[in-house]
């Protein structure tokens, strides 16, 4: 009901900025369409009609700004917020509005500084977008409601300080780039709202700060060396595949995270107490240069498909969780390695061949229980399919903070979900 509505919405606004288009008679379309104080145009209002324009530039050396009220403006080339160092570009598209904006390429703080505030309407951006473009630029993107497309690559932090807020509305986007290792520093803050990206990649000096959401993040999410994700207070699903570069971080703190693709990681990840990390596929450990602080959280595997998983680990690599679950019809299976887990759940075991039934292991593959957390298995030494050792030993301390508390909360929660 909701989708139907928003698409109604956007067809009757494409109606009306077409009707308004056909009442003016006849326009006659300047090159360029400087807005500044220095011109005396500032600020400049489009009340409503059509706008077309080679390229458009708000703020050149000083102050501009240009609120888009009604209409359809076309920027055939570019539109640049903020040009020179010292200028300030604005361009803002209010509440109720029903304003179209249609450009080719877009750079928000060229030179300067550029803010572009959308709380309706729809943007187009046929090729690429860039956020603080130039060193010393300021770029600030806000999306509240309406919709912003790109097309192409947009690139939040080029070279200057680049932030994106989005609390609303929809974002679809090609290539989604935070930060560069040449200096740029781009944030994005992802707080409400629709992100639909094919490529999200977080290099050095970028941040994806995912807030107080209960969603979807659609697309690949690549976090490069310096480069941070972090997710807070959020129930938030990542659709796409995630790859975690050596010295590039994922965070949360807290929140319960599905990821419906396999997980890679070579770099960090960490997770505060409390936090539940379902996989619908896998979770990879690759080399000897990541880390992992999972002791307090949750590792659940389970998948809708029945299938089977892998939580592959480096020949030395001890990893250390609260507790690891395994889906109703779902089989993991464990690379050689050490894995401590204070609670383990779902896990089927055949007592009379002392052997754990869904869990698939090799010869170097161990895995330590907590026989007090543990009743059902009565600190018993089990074998695992395949190869491999189940044992009761007490683990590390530091594992057994949360324990069973983790099953009651935690796991309830992705239960609830799925």
């Amino acid at each position: 009901m909701k989708a139907a509505k928003r698409q109604s919405k956007w067809l009757v606004m494409a109606v009306v900025c077409c009707l308004a288009v056909m009442l003016v008679p006849g326009y006659a379309p300047a090159d360029d369409l400087l807005v500044d104080e220095a011109y005396g145009n500032h600020p400049y209002h489009f009340w409503w009609g059509f706008l077309s324009k080679d390229n458009v530039t708000v703020g050149v050396g000083g102050e501009g700004t240009f609120n888009h009220l009604f209409g359809l403006e076309v920027v055939c080339q570019t539109l640049t917020l903020g040009e020179q160092p010292g200028s300030h570009g604005q361009y803002i598209i209010p509440e109720l509005s029903l304003g179209m904006l249609t450009v080719k390429n877009e750079y928000i703080g060229l030179g300067g500084r550029g803010d572009f505030e959308q709380r309706s309407g729809i943007h187009w951006v046929r090729g690429d977008l860039a956020l603080a473009y130039e060193s010393d630029s300021i770029g600030n993107y806000s999306l509240y409601d309406g919709k912003l497309s790109v097309w192409g690559h947009e690139h939040i932090g080029r070279l200057g300080v680049g932030t994106f807020n989005q609390e609303g509305g929809l974002h679809v986007v090609n290539r989604l780039v935070l930060g560069n290792p040449d200096g740029g520093t781009g944030t994005y803050n992802y707080e409400g709202g629709k992100l639909k990206a094919e490529t999200i990649e977080v290099k050095e000096n970028g941040t994806f700060n995912v807030t107080d959401v209960d969603g979807t993040v659609y697309g690949d999410v690549h976090i490069y060396d310096g480069g941070i994700v972090k997710t807070t207070n959020a129930d938030v699903t990542f659709a796409g595949e995630m790859t975690i570069e050596v010295g590039g971080t994922f965070q949360s703190d807290p929140s319960e995270i599905v990821f419906l693709m396999t997980l890679t990681v070579s770099g960090n990840i960490l997770a505060s107490p409390g936090d539940v990390l379902l996989f619908h596929q896998d979770l990879i450990f690759e080399g000897d240069d990541n880390s992992a602080d999972l002791a307090e959280s949750c590792l659940a595997f389970a998948d809708d498909e029945d299938m089977t998983h892998s939580l592959i680990l480096p020949t030395t690599y001890d990893l250390e969780v609260a507790c690891l679950e395994v889906g109703e019809g779902d089989v993991l299976e464990l690379s050689e390695g050490k894995i401590y887990a204070a609670v383990l759940e779902g896990v089927d075991v055949d007592f009379e061949t002392k052997e754990f039934t869904n869990i698939i292991g090799s010869t170097g593959t161990i895995l330590l229980y907590d026989p007090e957390q543990n009743p059902q298995f009565g600190g018993e030494t089990f074998s695992l399919l395949g190869g491999g050792t189940a044992l009761p030993i007490p683990v590390p301390a530091s594992v057994l903070l949360l324990g069973s508390g983790l099953l009651g909360l935690g796991l309830l929660g992705w239960r609830r979900r799925k």
